[in-house]
This record gives structure tokens, C-alpha cells and sequence, in this order.
């Protein structure tokens, strides 16, 4: 694979300019390179006749194919053909280990660096305006008069109203960073205490936290995706560059 910036950009300067600046016009030129990549990736794989047929069975049955005929009309109407489709079938089986094969050795690292996006987490919210009103529903919840979920439903004035208070699982990379800290550094159903974020008062409770681990279908997760960005990465090189020489011809 280490020559296969300058392999690919040779074929592909072989095409017509003009197909080119088709591809170009209609944003497809990075989608055609990545799968022309992929495709030099896979050439020494080969699949058997048995794993041809059992791919196909399973691809057949999910999307209700019933026979020969009606594989062959499926593909008329994707515009794809039969070469085009074993070839899927192909990327299906050996992406993974191409992927691990390439990019294992990173997998770890690229793993810490994701960690905080990959954890899973559930809280419930009450935001509201006024901090009286949030220093008040504090105390309900404190002193058991009232839950956390009946009080959000009746005065949060966010989304979070209509889930009676409760957000997740999700990430927590993309919530404002004072809440990320709070609910990284809080115990499961500890209740937080009224804290400003911009014009709003909230109230948090940490409702439980799925972390991810380093195991092996978290390595090949991550080696698929370093697989992927590499791919991208490739594929926007060799775009700038055919573009760069067409201009100047």
C-alpha cells in the first residue's frame, strides 16, 4: 500500500479530462476516489465460491430477494453490476482485516484519544431561568418531596421537559464543558447542586455511566476507523493533485 497514491493517480490521470471535471462538477470525485482506493486495497482478495454464495444468500434475504431474476433487477435499478456487487460482498469479508492488518498497532492509542466520546452516559436536567425557582426545586428533590422527573416536567424549560428530565445514553463531548465536568466528576445519583450556565440555571444528577474498554471488537472499531480517515486522507491528496495537474494542462 505504500505506493498507492502514485498508482491510483496514474489510473485515474489515464481517464478523460472531461469525465474527470464530470466527477468534479458533480462532487463525486472524492466518492469515485475512495472506492477506486478500496478496490486496490482489496485486488489481491479473493473470495471462494461458497463465501460468494453465502454473502449473497444473506444480502438476498435482508433485502427480500427471492431468486436470481430479482437480485439481477435490484442491481439494474442501484445502477450497479454483478462485478460491482461481489465486490461489496468482497469489501464486506476483508475490510476488517485489511483494516487491523494496517492499523491494529494504532488501534490502543486511537482508542484514549476517543475515549470520552465513546463513553455512554444518562442524567437527568432541570433547567430554568430564575434561581430561586432552581434553589427550590433543589431542595423537593433533597428532601424527597418531590422527584427529579416530576419537577422537570412541570418547570425545565429546555427539550429535556418532554423526557421528564432525562437525556441518554449519549456522549457527553458535545454538552456545555462546566456540565460535562460536573457529571465526569459526580457519583451515580448524586444530585448537583443549582450551577449557572449562561442564562441558565441547572440542576444535574449523574443516572448511571457505560464506559468502553479496550477489547478486541473495540480494536477492530478503531482500526476500521483509522482505516476509513486514512482512506479520506488518501483520497483528498490525490483529488487536489488531479485537479492541480488538469488545471495546468
Amino acid at each position: 500500500m505504500e505506493n498507492i497514491e502514485e498508482y491510483v493517480s496514474s489510473q485515474l490521470l489515464s481517464l478523460e479530462k472531461e469525465y474527470i471535471q464530470k466527477l468534479s462538477s458533480s462532487n463525486l470525485l472524492l466518492i469515485y476516489i475512495q472506492r477506486f482506493t478500496i478496490q486496490y486495497c482489496l485486488k489481491d482478495k479473493v473470495l471462494s465460491n461458497n463465501q460468494v454464495k453465502e454473502l449473497n444468500d444473506k444480502f438476498c434475504t435482508s433485502n427480500n430477494i427471492k431468486n436470481n431474476e430479482g437480485l439481477i433487477k435490484y442491481l439494474k435499478e442501484q445502477g450497479m453490476r454483478f462485478e460491482d456487487h461481489i465486490n461489496n460482498l468482497k469489501a464486506s469479508v476483508f475490510i476488517n482485516s485489511i483494516s487491523l492488518d494496517k492499523f491494529g498497532i494504532k488501534a490502543e492509542a486511537h482508542f484514549l484519544k476517543r475515549k470520552d466520546q465513546l463513553d455512554q452516559y444518562i442524567y437527568s436536567l432541570i433547567r430554568v431561568k430564575n434561581s430561586d425557582l432552581a434553589y427550590e426545586l433543589y431542595l423537593q428533590i433533597e428532601e424527597q418531596d418531590k422527584t427529579l422527573s416530576e419537577l422537570a416536567s412541570k418547570h425545565s424549560e429546555g427539550p429535556e421537559k418532554d423526557t421528564n428530565g432525562k437525556i441518554g445514553p449519549s456522549s457527553i463531548t458535545i454538552v456545555h464543558p462546566l456540565l460535562r465536568e460536573k457529571l465526569k466528576t459526580s457519583n451515580k445519583g448524586e444530585l448537583i447542586k443549582p450551577f449557572k450556565i449562561e442564562s441558565w440555571w441547572v440542576i444535574a444528577r449523574l443516572e448511571d455511566k457505560m464506559e468502553v474498554s479496550f477489547d478486541e471488537n473495540m480494536k477492530a472499531k478503531m482500526s476500521l476507523e483509522l482505516f476509513d480517515l486514512w482512506i479520506k486522507g488518501v483520497s483528498q491528496r490525490i483529488a487536489y493533485k488531479l485537479i492541480e495537474l488538469l488545471s495546468n494542462k
